[in-house]
């Protein structure tokens, strides 16, 4: 796990991820069986984090929000996200696929003992709600802290307009 205060303020880079269409997901599902499907995606979605020494900050019911030390690391955790998600669709989801948004910001980030905030949180809860489903959406800033380590992969979908922003961000996928 990576070295995150329990209080106070630190680098790091954030990932939100949020199940599309959970609600008519249980409805369709039954509270049960719905809350079984999400907690077992939770659980891929921790191993993914845990593999790449990042830290689960808090679960959001059908997402997450988690931290890790490097942008690089966020992105590529990021990808393996959607990764083990799609390959859980095509080995088993013909009835019930999932698809998650993602949002990865990075940036100084306010500790508590249980939870975070401050700019780049709400950055990533921002940009995730911004992202089609499987998209991974971040920010210029993360672009520019990985050091070119993913020119090749990341678009620029240019400024976008986000929740409460005054002024628009660079936007990349």
């Amino acid at each position: 796990e990576g070295s995150y205060p329990q209080s106070g303020t630190r680098l790091a880079a954030l990932v939100r991820t949020d199940v599309v269409d959970s609600t008519p997901l249980t409805l369709r599902l039954g509270d049960d069986d719905a809350s079984s499907l999400l907690q077992r995606h939770l659980r891929v979605l921790q191993r993914v984090i845990d593999a790449h020494s990042g830290r689960l900050v808090k679960s959001l019911g059908d997402g997450l929000l988690a931290a890790f030390d490097s942008a690089s690391t966020a992105l590529r955790a990021s990808q393996e996200m959607q990764a083990s998600t799609n390959r859980r669709n095509r080995l088993h989801g013909a009835a019930a696929p999932l698809h998650i948004r993602v949002g990865v910001s990075a940036g100084d980030v306010i500790w508590t003992a249980d939870d975070i905030d401050g700019r780049p949180a709400i950055e990533a809860e921002r940009l995730q709600s911004a992202a089609r489903p499987d998209q991974i959406l971040c920010s210029r800033h993360v672009v520019e802290l990985t050091g070119g380590r993913f020119d090749q992969q990341l678009r620029s979908l240019g400024a976008r307009s986000l929740k409460g922003y005054p002024r628009d961000i660079d936007v990349f996928e």
